[in-house]
């Protein structure tokens, strides 16, 4: 990614036929939506679209350059505060400097105004509302529950801004030890969540080499919602952990299946070759693995004290 890019070329698989539904995206823009004028533009193109079922339109925007929009430091801050997720979380925004990304102040690399944001309005939106979050890692996975809480960064709720967002973080390979979530707006990423309870994690291992462009293209079909229809509902979000000996890329999904897999493998195995595998894992094994470690930890630390 080029952090000083201005404009993005957005695809699309199914012609252009295809869209997506419009959403707010911002606040500003929740209020454009309510005038006379916005709801006329609004309904012109919802007239365009084919069919009338919001989850069945799955596509990419027409394929055009598009200005990106910039958002103030107060909206930035408002969307993130106002998120269903960890409301109360600070409000992040990605800086990056010359070597690592630092995520504590808005990004100093300002994007040019769209020159048409009604239009962006309308065709840029996505299905989906996403939230990012950050955990710092210093302990490797062996991070207490208690101390477990993934920072909100940034809620994502269009093309402009996801490219805003990606644009200013730094590049896997280059990230400091930690963790990386993009989870569905109403989605904590944790096992605890409802939404995650019942499901589980897939799995793939990368290196430095693979890990930059396999994040780019599990993000992009994430947020394009461009997963096998079986596939598309069962994902819950993707997560990013930099260890200090591998990268980790995870699906967190309400299940395993056969098309999952092959959407894997169609993704990724291009990139990572031989070495693309799979592993699959419930969150209630993944949690009794974690009360067990910790348990083993404790009498551990116990064993340590009555020695001195």
């Amino acid at each position: 990614m080029n952090p000083n890019a201005t404009e993005f070329m957005p695809g699309r698989r199914n012609g252009p036929d295809g869209g997506l539904e419009a959403l707010p995206t911002s606040t500003a823009d929740m209020e454009l939506a309510k005038t006379p004028a916005g709801a006329a533009a609004a309904a012109v193109h919802a007239s365009a679209l084919p069919g009338a079922a919001r989850r069945s339109l799955h596509n990419s925007p027409i394929i055009q350059p598009s200005r990106l929009n910039v958002k103030s430091a107060s909206e930035i801050e408002a969307i993130s505060k106002n998120s269903a997720l960890n409301a109360a979380a600070a409000a992040y925004v990605p800086q990056r400097t010359l070597a690592r990304v630092v995520l504590t102040q808005p990004s100093p690399l300002a994007l040019a105004p769209s020159e048409d944001p009604a239009k962006d309005n309308i065709e840029m939106m996505l299905d989906d509302l996403w939230c990012l979050f950050y955990l710092p890692t210093t302990l490797g996975e062996n991070i207490k529950e208690e101390d477990y809480n993934p920072t909100l960064v940034f809620r994502v709720d269009s093309i402009p801004t996801f490219w805003r967002v990606v644009n200013n973080v730094a590049a896997p390979s280059e990230l400091q030890l930690s963790t990386l979530y993009l989870f569905r707006d109403g989605i904590d990423p944790k096992w605890e969540d409802p939404a995650n309870r019942d499901g589980g994690i897939v799995k793939v291992k990368a290196t430095a080499a693979q890990v930059d462009e396999a994040w780019e293209l599990l993000l992009c079909r994430t947020i394009g919602d461009s997963w096998s229809p079986s596939v598309r509902e069962t994902v819950n979000g993707v997560v990013l952990k930099v260890r200090e000996r591998a990268y980790w890329l995870e699906l967190w999904v309400t299940k395993n299946s056969s098309a999952l897999q092959k959407d894997l493998a169609e993704l990724w195995h291009p990139i990572l070759g031989a070495s693309f595998a799979t592993t699959y894992l419930t969150h209630a094994m993944m949690q009794e693995r974690s009360h067990a470690a910790a348990a083993l930890a404790a009498e551990k630390q116990k064993r340590n004290r009555r020695r001195y």
